[in-house]
């Protein structure tokens, strides 16, 4: 019996006979060296439902004097810790979602259109000023709202604590390159301004003509290809680069975090400037979300690992998510096409009520071309995680497996998990048949806990 590594990470290779690996729903924990193996394969949270919120769909959120201000259709909802919902009013509707940013008494949000809007405890109103322009962005930072002007190099900042108030002379011109300003960002203590080919950093150095100067040597010879791609968490700044490249900020200089594999998703992509990002901690992982909606696809970077899967909710292509904001001590998202905010919660296993699908393919088994016939394989799970009753109470994993890359696949082979307290199950497969190469795709879709600890295979080598 031989241990293999069941599969770690999204690498669905140029060539699926390189490597076809995949996690689907499923993410790599690293484990001590002492335990059953170093690596366990973990299921990803679910969303618990939390509330329903206007009309839908969820188009941006924010904390702010904590309360939880939510962008739901056209209609913007100030959220309380018991959950009670003030609707504050309507924005003029676009589809798409919002840049919003707040400064502790006033949210302001941004609509696909370049109108804004200010929200407080209890109102909500257009910005009226003329000298406010057709915004692409807005972030906040030393007493300003900040905001970048659509289809130019200009950003604009407002009048000190008041997003209402702006001046026609309160701008400068990002004067690197002369390149469209993509987004603005608040990112430690300084103001990243991404173009469309190249970012400059700036910081504040007090002028009282216009407060934000460009710091020397704060231009990076990176672009962004889109706006909402752009994310900040615990002093990490992420992006998705002009070039397809996902990148991460190490000072000034940008480090490439995606993979070959994930590159050339990006690549074949018909549309990524619509692409939306965020990221979020939970039990010691820092997650950098990546969706691409249009594309339909929804991806995952671990932080703690560096390592990259995918996140997809039940015949959606994409993840439900499509809004993020930590309070209430809760990790509150809101869902892409409905009305429905959820809490990201490990011990829930159902998107909403939908089935969360999660799918293992392992990296290539091979014998230096040499045929072998392959008698078991043991995939141990943690088992007796059944439900009472219903979809789950009697949990199985399916198994397929490819003789060719990943491009055909055989039936399916049904194992039980285990029902509710059967805890010394484990999934096991006889008379697997011989190859010279093997993919093997591990498929769950009951709704219980899932964690993969170690996987065994039995095998010799059969005749050339």
């Amino acid at each position: 019996m031989t241990k293999i590594n069941f599969a770690r990470h999204f690498y669905a290779g140029r060539s699926k006979p390189v490597s076809a690996q995949k996690l689907v729903n499923l993410y790599a924990q690293d484990e001590p060296e002492d335990a059953k193996n170093i690596v366990s394969l973990i299921g990803t949270p679910g969303l618990k439902s939390y509330l329903t919120v206007g009309n839908g769909p969820i188009r941006g959120s924010i904390e702010m004097g904590g309360d939880l201000y939510v962008v739901s259709n056209s209609n913007v909802f100030k959220i309380d810790s018991l959950g009670v919902k003030t609707d504050l009013g309507a924005m003029n509707f676009v589809s798409g979602n919002v840049s919003i940013a707040e400064n502790g008494t006033q949210v302001l949000i941004v609509n696909p259109s370049g109108d804004g809007y200010i929200a407080t405890s209890s109102t909500l109103a257009i910005i009226s000023d003329v000298d406010f322009p057709v915004a692409s962005s807005v972030t906040y930072m030393d007493t300003y709202f900040i905001v970048s002007e659509k289809d130019t190099g200009k950003f604009f900042i407002s009048a000190q604590n008041d997003g209402t108030a702006w001046a026609a002379l309160d701008f400068t011109t990002a004067e690197s390159d002369p390149d469209n300003i993509i987004i603005v960002k608040a990112y430690n203590d300084a103001l990243w301004v991404f173009g469309e080919i190249s970012i400059e950093v700036y910081y504040n150095s007090g002028n009282a003509d216009f407060p934000f100067e460009a710091i020397q040597g704060g231009k990076i010879e990176k672009g962004c290809a889109a706006k909402l791609s752009v994310a900040t968490e615990n002093n990490i700044l992420f992006w998705l680069g002009d070039d397809k490249v996902v990148y991460a900020a190490s000072g000034y200089s940008p480090i490439p975090i995606s993979n070959y594999a994930i590159n050339k998703q990006i690549e074949d992509m018909v549309v990524i400037n619509d692409a939306y990002g965020f990221i979020y901690s939970q039990e010691g992982h820092d997650f950098y979300i990546l969706t691409f909606p249009t594309e339909l696809l929804t991806f995952a970077y671990d932080i703690t690992t560096k390592l990259w899967h995918q996140r997809q909710s039940f015949e959606e292509g994409r993840w439900l998510v499509n809004s993020f904001t930590s309070i209430f001590q809760k990790l509150i998202v809101g869902d892409f096409n409905s009305n429905n905010l959820y809490e990201l919660d490990l011990d829930t296993y159902l998107d909403g009520s939908t089935t969360i699908q999660r799918i293992a393919v392992t990296a290539p088994l091979f014998a230096e071309g040499k045929r072998f016939i392959t008698n078991r394989l043991r995939v141990d799970i943690e088992a007796g995680v059944g439900l009472t009753t219903g979809q789950g109470s009697d949990p199985k994993g399916m198994l397929e497996f490819s003789d060719d890359g990943g491009q055909t696949w055989s039936n399916e082979r049904w194992v039980a998990i285990g029902k509710i307290g059967e805890y010394k199950n484990r999934l096991v497969w006889r008379r697997l048949g011989q190859s010279r190469e093997r993919v093997y795709r591990l498929t769950i879709s009951d709704p219980v806990k899932t964690v993969i600890s170690g996987a065994y295979i039995t095998s010799k080598l059969g005749i050339e």
